[in-house]
């Protein structure tokens, strides 16, 4: 299921990566998430993310990586990703809290 996960998010990215790539980085609509991984499953699931993920004009910018189970992840979404990214987020058994609506405004 993980795996599963992994290529889906990895392919809902590159969709989006031509379009974001070109423009300058606007943050209207991007959003503020906390996560905390309650399991070593859920802690690798987030090290994925911000190894694979989380690069320049990235649909997703992690402002804090936890470093361990029960420590805290803060990361900012697209509103392209945003939706599909939470689901597979609470699928691996977190839930995000909304720190922040819409950062760019």
């Amino acid at each position: 299921m993980l795996l599963s996960l992994k290529f889906s998010i990895v392919f809902v990215v590159v969709l989006q990566v031509s379009q974001l790539a070109l423009a300058t980085r606007d943050l209207f609509g991007y959003s503020l998430f906390r996560l905390k991984p309650q399991n070593e499953q859920q802690l690798n699931y987030l090290k994925y993310l911000a190894q694979t993920l989380d690069f320049e004009n990235s649909p997703l910018d992690f402002w804090r990586l936890s470093s361990g189970v029960n420590d805290t992840s803060e990361v900012m979404l697209s509103p392209v990703i945003r939706n599909e990214l939470l689901k597979q987020i609470s699928a691996v058994g977190m839930t995000p809290r909304r720190l922040m609506s819409d950062i760019g405004r």
